[in-house]
């Protein structure tokens, strides 16, 4: 039967050991008891322990590699397990995949061959073809490791670090595509676009094998890899399937406080089990070995773990010589300390009003088209992620509980009052009937820009796929100059006010009325910027380009379909970072909303709110976290108004971390509470009946 260990190990602690041996000094103090009071001391609950690392060396004894000769012969790995057994922590051991460089030394034939000759961008990652023998090397290695009696395996790197043009690739495309494998990136061109659908699919294949394997060996253990991918470009080719290799899903991220909550929400919605896991760094970045982030800084990010019923991990990293700074371990225990006691308050399905729709397919930049795969100004921010950010910064700082949602969750569309197509380049006909069966039943939906207008095989419709719901029609190709949105009503001149125009850099479709209202019209600057005509009339002020006169173009639009309402924009104002684009896209979704909100917040926006409903306990559970540790120790006020399930009304308000009941005024199925000022993080159980 499979360990269910995750299921209560919610303080987790990896400690990254990437140490080479060419220096006999490397890993010479690396101690199993030390390392293990470390843990002790930092109060985890489960330790995630190196076998291997990117440089390859095995930290156990191996017989298919190498063991780091610091090490000599000691079995770091299995007195770690043991010990920490000992102590009730939970072991996952830690595996890397495809970054391994003593088999890229020891194993030319294996290497990764990038569009251009030598290694990843530097001379310290060498990394291994899955579609090379290394894939024997990989599936020998994984039964070793899995003959520990360890709780779990992560499988690290689980993707392509580059487009791989090894004699293996490029044979494999041959038998399966018929020809050689392209060189130039072109998202128009199918061949190019059945290129990428095989990277993707050989590495989840790749990872599936590598689980198989895993649960072969040791079938009580459960398997995760790295999913941090989920944020990465279409040049990891990693697709959402690679869920189906997983148990749950863990993967280490290092951005601001927007794409941990993305990540957050992602997870949940795609994990095969939960709580899922998030980590992070206790430096500022994987490259800063010894600046530590602030007190403030740590808690904040830790804090969003139980905001969204997640497990947390700390990622320190080892001296060279093996040693661990011991006063970091401390701080790390106060971070656990204050999280520990909302572990039994954690679980629950999260509730949300608006879904962001995020596709794996169009994760690219459609201006990378025509450059070389070796070219160092491919595009790594694809407008379809800018606008998936921009949409859920907006949703979060105006308190709009939101979910991130895929393909794989089109089935659950009718839970929320709203779905945002925000720019999604890409689109099959299962996700526009599912889309469309949702508007008609009553859902509304925003979408933007370019969304529904080609297929994940690279083809383009004549129109868009969901024209019937945006109410315009398709009216030429896309103008990449600069645009403006001009008010064309009240509403959109409310949005924006005081201004007259809202800018707008990320290019906008010509489109045609079909049957829907205008709620602004496109305007063009006096001069086009980019035309770069000789000096003379070129613009019409010195430092900046004004908008000329209004124009009638339609720009946002909104209308009705079947019982649903659907709001189009010509271009992707979400994805702006402006504070007023994200009034204007918060005030789209406010028109949106056509049932009660699941909670209203008065607050300042650097709060972020997530509601969990926990039937099985009659209660919701409502938590506000800090994302700015500027505020630290600033207890800032917040007022909320939560509603209870349909067929409900609250019966009592309790704050978690006191246990104490909180004063509340009833209305209807709304509790209010007026809460005590909040620095960090608070949770609130709305109980029901």
């Amino acid at each position: 039967m499979k360990s269910v260990w995750f299921k209560n190990h919610w303080r987790r602690l990896l400690v990254d050991m990437h140490i080479p041996d060419w220096d006999p000094s490397f890993l010479s103090k690396l101690d199993p008891e030390e390392y293990v009071r470390r843990m002790v001391q930092a109060g985890v609950t489960s330790a995630m322990v190196y076998t291997n690392s990117h440089v390859g060396l095995s930290l156990y004894p191996t017989k298919t590699g190498a063991m780091h000769r610091g090490l000599k012969g000691q079995d770091f790995f299995g007195r770690v397990l043991d010990l920490c057994h000992k102590k009730d922590i939970a072991v996952t051991a830690y595996h890397s995949l495809v970054f391994n460089n003593w088999a890229y030394v020891n194993q030319p034939d294996w290497r990764i061959v990038g569009p251009r000759p030598g290694l990843l961008g530097s001379d310290r990652y060498g990394t291994c073809c899955p579609n090379s023998p290394y894939r024997d090397f990989a599936l020998a290695q994984t039964a070793e490791v899995c003959g520990y009696d360890c709780d779990s395996l992560f499988f690290d790197m689980t993707f392509w670090p580059r487009v791989c043009y090894c004699p293996h690739c490029i044979e494999r495309f041959r038998r399966e595509a018929g020809t050689e494998p392209p060189r130039v990136v072109d998202w128009t061109n199918p061949l190019w676009v059945q290129f990428q659908r095989l990277r993707e699919r050989w590495i989840v294949e790749f990872a599936k094998l590598a689980t198989d394997q895993a649960r072969k060996v040791n079938p009580k253990m459960t398997v995760t890899h790295q999913f941090s991918t989920m944020l990465h470009d279409w040049r990891v080719a990693v697709p959402f399937d690679l869920v189906d290799a997983c148990d749950y899903l863990s993967g280490d991220f290092y951005g601001e406080s927007i794409q941990q909550s993305i990540v957050c929400k992602g997870f949940f919605s795609l994990s095969p089990q939960r709580p899922f896991e998030f980590h992070t760094s206790r430096c500022l970045d994987l490259h800063d070995h010894v600046t530590t982030k602030s007190p403030a800084r740590l808690a904040s990010q830790a804090f969003l773990a139980p905001a969204h019923g997640s497990a947390f991990m700390f990622i320190d990293a080892i001296d060279p010589v093996g040693t661990m700074n011991a006063g970091i371990y401390d701080r790390i225990r106060s971070v656990f300390d204050r999280m520990a006691p909302f572990e039994p308050e954690l679980g629950g399905q999260i509730e949300a009003d608006v879904a962001v729709y995020y596709s794996a397919e169009s994760k690219f930049d459609p201006a990378d088209t025509g450059k070389s795969t070796a070219d160092d100004t491919l595009s790594d921010r694809p407008p379809h992620w800018l606008a998936v950010v921009g949409a859920c910064r907006s949703l979060q700082t105006h308190h709009v509980p939101f979910a991130v949602v895929t393909k794989k969750n089109l089935a659950a569309l009718d839970r929320y009052q709203v779905l945002v197509l925000p720019d999604v380049l890409m689109m099959d006909d299962e996700e526009l009937a599912a889309v469309r069966r949702y508007v008609q039943i009553g859902g509304s939906l925003y979408a933007s820009f370019r969304t529904s207008i080609q297929k994940p095989d690279g083809t383009f419709r004549r129109e868009f796929g969901l024209a019937d719901l945006f109410g315009v029609s398709l009216a030429g190709p896309m103008d990449p100059a600069l645009n403006f949105f001009s008010p064309a009503g009240d509403e959109f001149r409310k949005w924006i006010n005081p201004q007259d125009h809202l800018i707008h850099f990320g290019g906008q479709l010509p489109v045609t009325i079909r049957n829907a209202k205008v709620l602004a019209t496109r305007t063009k600057p006096y001069t086009d910027p980019g035309r770069g005509e000789p000096f003379g009339k070129t613009f019409s002020s010195i430092h900046s380009n004004p908008p000329g006169p209004a124009g009638t173009e339609p720009a946002l639009v909104a209308g009705t379909f079947g019982k649903g309402r659907v709001v189009y924009a010509a271009g992707a104002l979400e994805a702006m970072e402006h504070e007023v684009n994200q009034e204007v896209f918060a005030g789209i979704i406010e028109t949106l909303l056509h049932r009660p909100r699941w909670i209203r917040v008065r607050a300042h926006r650097a709060f972020e709110v997530t509601v969990f409903d926990q039937p099985e306990r009659k209660r919701l559970v409502v938590s506000f976290l800090n994302t700015n540790p500027e505020f630290a120790g600033v207890k800032l006020p917040v007022e909320f108004e939560v509603r209870a399930p349909e067929g409900s009304t609250p019966a009592k308000v309790m704050k978690l971390s006191s246990r104490e009941a909180v004063a509340f005024k009833r209305d209807g199925q709304y509790a209010q509470v007026a809460a005590e000022g909040i620095d960090t993080f608070a949770m609130f159980a709305v109980e029901y009946q």
